[in-house]
């Protein structure tokens, strides 16, 4: 569950749930999400000083909000009742808005001032030439010449606009998909640290003797081959278990029993008894541990 959580309404009438959960080693993750809208925005903040308060969270999500603003078509929230409203229109107007703007930003990027020059160089330059061939006799005109200059100008202007109207929905929708991905990558991986930690957090502590003790058998099981693992789980699953049993009904093949025994009872893991084998008490739950792990335990 979040360390903390609350509700606020925005000044357009929406609902907004915010959720803040502190991290270890100062993190934090905060997310966001507008009623009756699927998308949480999230973020994971590093190197902050915890616990925030709810003003710094929501300043984090204000950009996203107000984009999300724009771009959604209507805001009711689930269950709500549909309201109507006079113009039929009005719910898209804030999302052509936003692409009007952004076609108008595009526009004047590409038409830079190299561009400009450009453009008004290759007219200006072609009067000023046939000044300087014919003389100034032949300057009559030139207000003609520069308005056909400007026009041509502004022509391909709003061309350009015209064009950035049409591209702009393409960009926005990748630039949202993009977002969206970044935040699923960066969902999974809380999920996958999550995971760890509750992984880690669900087993049992252990003494530092029996830490100690699966070190050591971990280390004495490298000397095993798979099949000699699976042999002194075989022993260990029959408790003391005579050698001719192991030899006639365990299924292994002789070598890999050989193996097995030898460095089993070279590792002090295995305890000779008798006419029979058992696993050395002291290591049991150790062996359990790293067999289990291995995946030998299960098979």
């Amino acid at each position: 569950m979040p360390d903390k959580e609350w509700i606020k309404t925005l000044e357009d009438g929406r609902i907004v749930k915010f959720a803040n959960r502190e991290l270890l080693e100062d993190g934090a993750f905060i997310t966001a999400q507008v009623a009756g809208n699927k998308v949480v925005y999230s973020i994971i903040l590093t190197k902050v000083k915890n616990p925030l308060s709810c003003e710094e969270i929501e300043n984090h999500f204000e950009s996203q909000l107000r984009r999300s603003s724009t771009l959604q078509l209507g805001h009711r929230p689930a269950g709500a009742p549909i309201q109507t409203d006079p113009l039929p229109n009005a719910q898209t107007r804030p999302y052509f808005r936003l692409v009007a703007s952004r076609a108008f930003t595009e526009t004047k990027a590409f038409w830079n001032d190299h561009r400009a020059f450009v453009s008004l160089a290759v007219p200006t330059s072609g009067l000023v030439l046939r000044v300087i061939i014919r003389g100034r006799s032949q300057l009559n005109g030139w207000q003609e010449v520069m308005l056909f200059c400007l026009v041509g100008f502004v022509v391909s202007w709003l061309g350009s606009y015209c064009i950035n109207l049409i591209r702009v929905p393409g960009i926005l929708y990748r630039e949202q998909a993009r977002t969206a991905a970044e935040q699923t990558a960066a969902l999974n991986k809380l999920r996958e640290e999550n995971s760890t930690l509750n992984s880690a957090l669900s087993q049992p502590k252990i003494s530092r003797q029996e830490e100690r003790r699966r070190q050591l058998v971990s280390e004495k099981l490298k000397q095993f081959t798979k099949e000699g693992k699976a042999v002194l789980k075989y022993i260990f699953d029959h408790g003391t278990i005579s050698n001719l049993t192991l030899d006639t009904e365990s299924g292994f093949r002789q070598a890999a029993i050989n193996q097995a025994v030898v460095e089993g009872i070279t590792g002090d893991l295995i305890k000779p008894i008798g006419e029979g084998l058992a696993v050395n008490p002291e290591f049991k739950s150790a062996i359990a541990f790293i067999l289990d792990n291995e995946g030998i335990w299960a098979s």
